[in-house]
């Protein structure tokens, strides 16, 4: 899939963002799993892009599920405990950040 992209930088990194991705907010975070987070509050949607690649959007999240997100300790527990598994409704998506 070809998509627009715009560069910036994400911890001193400079990236490769997805058009779709414009007006989050971008993390990358320690994680052996988890390899960068978007939030965009506006939206009430959180962005998970795992380190082998797959990305989701998480749907309809509360702000305290995106500050929780933004905030979290571990990264790779908080997507566990209270992502994964729960009623939060999600879908894949084909981009992805790439380092530039």
């Amino acid at each position: 899939m070809d998509t627009t992209k715009f560069t910036t930088t994400i911890n001193n990194n400079t990236v490769s963002v997805p058009e779709e991705l414009a007006g989050y907010e971008l993390y990358k975070r320690e994680s052996s799993r988890v390899e960068y987070i978007g939030v965009h509050n506006a939206n009430k949607t959180l962005y998970v892009q795992f380190k082998n690649g797959s990305g989701y959007i998480y749907l309809n999240c509360s702000e305290k599920l995106l500050t929780d997100a933004v905030n979290a300790k571990s990264i790779g527990s908080f997507v566990s405990t209270d992502l994964i598994g729960t009623n939060i409704k999600y879908k894949p998506v084909p981009y992805k950040i790439t380092a530039v």
